[in-house]
């Protein structure tokens, strides 16, 4: 999306922190992205949603993969230039 990210993040460990993740991101993405003289990138915050148990993980990554055609960027997902799990020459494909 052009003005914010969508993601499927999954801890690997008991010890995974989403926050922590969220904040070290921001501070690479933020800071590459200064470096070009672009001015600030994101916004002091995040909003996040817990998936539930009984969610397959697909669905969420379909969700997250698709929302640029619901914005009416593209008209398949695959043509969304980025899209950043492209496997098996499908968008979302795990």
């Amino acid at each position: 999306m052009p003005d914010h990210v969508h993601l499927v993040a999954i801890g690997r460990t008991p010890e995974s922190d989403l926050q922590r993740f969220i904040t070290k991101w921001k501070q690479a993405t933020g800071f590459a992205w200064s470096r070009l003289g672009r001015g600030r990138l994101w916004q002091p915050s995040y909003w996040d949603r817990l998936a539930r148990f009984d969610e397959p993980l697909e669905t969420m990554t379909r969700y997250v993969v698709e929302n640029p055609v619901r914005a009416n960027l593209v008209a398949n997902a695959s043509d969304y230039g980025l899209a950043g799990s492209i496997l098996n020459g499908e968008v979302g494909q795990h």
